[in-house]
């Protein structure tokens, strides 16, 4: 069977707590850009979803920890918004230099602004772009559309999500096709701007320019599993042959160690990545490969405990996806999880536990497709996306406004394994191995509604397996690993 990365995906709102990982002395703050926050908008007199934030860098690249970073929107009788009815705010970089913005309120005026970001002695500033929807524009013009429809609005349905362009990026040397399968991993890495790993079976390939060119196999080509971030470590989770079981890398990928998880056999060591919280790196859970089995580390997975399942969780040989669920507050983030069956006609489905795996208890039929599954939260507000079948609600993708408590169908319903997104456009892709069809779609946050059914370059086979989403200071870039394909960029 083939494996597949459980990965914890980036809020973009509130803590950003996932890119919070580095553990570097700072040095002096030598440059600022726009992380996340920006394009979006709201409408009057109300909150915008998204928290602004800023990333400050030394000159070796390092997260400038501890720099003041100053935000300031525009007052008066314009477009504009405030922070707590100030129209400035300061907030401290943490140890990734990432600067957080309390909440931005729109004024009573419609248009569109800037809000930048600047530190002490930086000539440079870091820009958002806002729009405030609906009541009287201060030029007279008429009020912005919502930001998210950009993505949409060229093409219709046949077309894809507009103005994006898919490009592929495959390294030469990566096979595409056959047994090795193409691409089965792909990853940003949180602690450098820039830097992805992706994985063949030839090995690990690392890009440190947004995805747009690779370099590798940096491991010498080490036939291993697929791959998952952490702090300042990748974390490889192997189903056969010699890279079977669990490894660590401290080094970029170049070096990797096995550690034995305790409550496997020493011959069913076979695993899926791990779900790293994004609040504390160090913290990972586990799933067996097509076997009964959750684990948890506190140690970057040097050593493991087994977590009980529920007795409706067990399915004899199918293999469970785990998700870390975001809540916004490290203390219940750690305990909130998510797990998945794998398809058994919804007879197993989606479980949930809020207290680390203590308690679990079933939210719905729904179940992931062969070996593939990701799951997406845009902001730590409760919203969660998570594509499947069999759901008596529908198949494809689900949505959740209560931390997965609770779902409801959106979207068309087809098949569905893999949702990612930007802090404005949701994706959903099936991720087959071969032969059936991408199933894409793409929407417009919140996601509600407004759903189209894209179409996918023919060289993106199956559609994503795996995505990472990155921003290069100016634009969201999502970059996809693609069974029975390569490696796709996506930019707006």
């Amino acid at each position: 069977m083939r494996s597949k990365i459980l990965v914890t995906l980036v809020a973009f709102a509130g803590s950003l707590s996932a890119f919070r990982w580095v553990a570097v002395a700072a040095g002096a703050p030598a440059t600022i850009i726009t992380w996340a926050g920006t394009p979006q908008s709201t409408a009057i007199n109300s909150q915008f979803p998204v928290a602004l934030v800023a990333a400050v860098y030394d000159s070796a690249g390092h997260g400038a920890q501890g720099a003041t970073v100053t935000f300031s929107a525009p007052a008066g009788n314009a477009a504009g918004a405030t922070f707590n009815g100030s129209p400035t705010a300061t907030a401290i970089a943490d140890a990734t230099g990432a600067a957080i913005a309390p909440a931005l309120t729109a004024n009573g005026f419609g248009g569109n602004f800037t809000v930048t970001a600047t530190v002490a002695g930086l000539s440079g500033s870091a820009i958002f772009s806002m729009t405030n929807t609906g009541g009287t524009t201060s030029g007279g013009g008429a009020p912005q559309s919502p930001v998210g429809l950009r993505f949409l609005v060229a093409g219709g349905s046949s077309s894809g999500p507009g103005p994006g362009t898919w490009t592929n990026v495959t390294p030469s040397g990566m096979s595409t096709t056959g047994s090795c399968y193409g691409a089965n991993a792909v990853v940003a890495d949180p602690s450098h701007q820039g830097t992805l790993y992706a994985h063949s079976c030839e090995g690990v390939w690392k890009s440190t320019n947004y995805g747009q060119t690779w370099t590798g196999p940096i491991d010498g080509g080490r036939m291993t599993g697929e791959l998952a971030a952490g702090p300042n470590a990748l974390y490889q989770g192997g189903i056969s042959g010699s890279g079977m079981g669990f490894w660590r890398s401290t080094n970029g990928g170049v070096t990797w160690t096995n550690y034995r998880i305790a409550g496997l056999t020493s011959d069913r060591q076979d695993v899926y990545p791990p779900a790293v919280d994004p609040s504390d790196g160090n913290h990972l859970i586990i799933c067996g490969h097509e076997q009964d089995f959750v684990g948890e580390s506190v140690d970057g997975g040097q050593n493991w405990s087994t977590i009980p399942m529920a007795a409706g969780m067990h399915q004899a040989g199918g293999t469970g996806f785990v998700f870390f669920i975001n809540t916004g507050d490290p203390t219940t983030t750690r305990k909130t999880w998510i797990w998945s069956a794998q398809g058994s006609g919804g007879a197993v489905g989606t479980w949930r536990t809020t207290n680390g795996g203590a308690l679990w208890t079933k939210v719905d039929n729904n179940e992931h497709p062969h070996g593939n599954m990701q799951i997406f939260q845009p902001d730590t507000s409760g919203v969660v996306f998570m594509g499947g079948i069999y759901s008596a609600l529908g198949w494809g993708v689900l949505r959740s406004t209560d931390y997965g408590a609770t779902w409801t169908h959106v979207g068309a319903s087809v098949s569905s394994g893999t949702v990612f997104g930007t802090p404005d456009t949701v994706f959903s892709f099936y991720g087959c191995g071969s032969g059936c069809g991408d199933s894409y779609q793409v929407a417009a946050l919140p996601g509600v509604s407004g759903w189209i059914s894209a179409t996918a370059p023919p060289g993106i086979g199956g559609g994503a397996n795996m995505a990472a989403t990155v921003f290069d200071g100016t634009s969201w870039i999502i970059v996809t690993s693609n069974w029975q394909a390569g490696i796709w960029r996506w930019v707006p």
